[in-house]
């Protein structure tokens, strides 16, 4: 989402049609996936109970579609669009530096993930030749400084901000904490000072968290799952998302967004062709419990998880550089009303597999 996230990439919205049922979205000419890669398979999904797994496709349209389909807003800039940019028209991009975008969109029905206060380790059946090269847990009271930063890659000494994006929160690292076995970013309505785009002094009406594994890790391909409570409330905007380690964007893939109070979170794939697969699923409110995020990479195709449910799979378009990954806690509302006093995006563990075969 920003010179990093973009959060939102230059790109036209993605419509997706509105099938009948479960099944979500439709087919838009994307061969079916090679069988040979058929990615991570969920414990839930192996009843025969439940129904197909829904899939976004990534064929790019008119920034405005037929009333009858649902538009799927595409990100503003490559640094992360903003929330309220649903109408499909894309910004000027920003800089090469972003990765990471945001959007909003348009909810489809799915089902809905239940909360859990003991989420499963991992819920999926690898299989083998696959090995475990992260397990990231928060132990302790600080983070491990070797694998963790606490801004963007390209940020000055003294925090960091979005400029992609119409976000009102400088991150300082003060607003990231370790306590009681979990990682809080957390935000607050403080006037802190930072920096605008420019290098002059600008005071931000918030402060916030955000962590990332660059340089401490960058990867090609696997598996990675995060467990996290999402906050939910008026102008957050909180996030899960891999940007490229060569600092360029395109590519991003966005494991997870979500904005104030919506019913939907939803995710992304920037290609690096400027193209965007997206989408939205209906949720229980994710800050109820824990939360299970997955995200299966491979040279063919990427599928993303929630609580062990497929609900989206891309098989064009797909990264073939390292990434790393990122979470966020933004803010984009300026002022708010029902805002409290403070917010936390809160983690778990972060745990990557990768297979001897890549």
């Amino acid at each position: 989402m920003r010179p990093v996230r973009s959060r939102k990439g230059h790109a036209a919205g993605l419509v997706v049609a509105v099938l009948a049922g479960a099944l979500g979205f439709a087919g838009c000419g994307n061969a079916d996936p090679p069988a040979s890669d058929p990615g991570p398979v969920p414990a839930a999904a192996q009843s025969p109970a439940r129904s197909p797994a829904p899939t976004a496709v990534d064929t790019p349209v008119a920034r405005r579609s037929s009333p009858a389909a649902r538009v799927v807003a595409g990100p503003r800039s490559p640094a992360r669009a903003h929330p309220a940019a649903a109408t499909g028209t894309p910004a000027a991009p920003r800089s090469p530096a972003a990765a990471r975008s945001r959007g909003s969109a348009a909810g489809v029905a799915r089902a809905k993930p239940s909360p859990s206060d003991v989420p499963p380790a991992s819920p999926f059946s690898l299989g083998s030749g696959w090995k475990t090269t992260l397990d990231a847990t928060f132990t302790g009271s600080a983070l491990d400084p070797s694998l963790w930063a606490t801004c963007y890659p390209w940020a000055q000494p003294g925090g960091c901000t979005n400029f992609g994006n119409a976000e009102y929160e400088w991150y300082q690292p003060s607003q990231v904490q370790v306590s009681g076995g979990l990682l809080h970013l957390v935000a607050q309505r403080v006037p802190t000072q930072g920096l605008a785009q420019d290098g002059s002094a600008k005071t931000y009406a918030y402060r916030s968290g955000m962590v990332t594994t660059f340089p401490g890790l960058a990867y090609q391909y696997g598996y990675i799952q995060v467990v996290a409570r999402i906050p939910y409330g008026p102008g957050l905007w909180p996030a899960l998302w891999l940007a490229a380690a060569s600092q360029k964007w395109p590519p991003e893939i966005d494991m997870l967004e979500h904005e104030g109070t919506a019913a939907q979170y939803t995710e992304h794939l920037h290609a690096t062709d400027m193209s965007v697969q997206a989408a939205a699923e209906s949720a229980e409110n994710l800050s109820v419990g824990w939360h299970t995020f997955g995200l299966y990479w491979s040279p063919s195709r990427v599928i993303w998880y929630v609580d062990g449910h497929q609900v989206m799979s891309a098989v064009s378009g797909v990264p073939r550089q390292p990434m790393y990954f990122l979470a966020d806690l933004a803010v984009s509302q300026q002022d708010p009303a029902g805002w409290k006093d403070s917010a936390a995006l809160d983690i778990r563990s972060v745990t990557l597999w990768q297979a001897a075969s890549y």
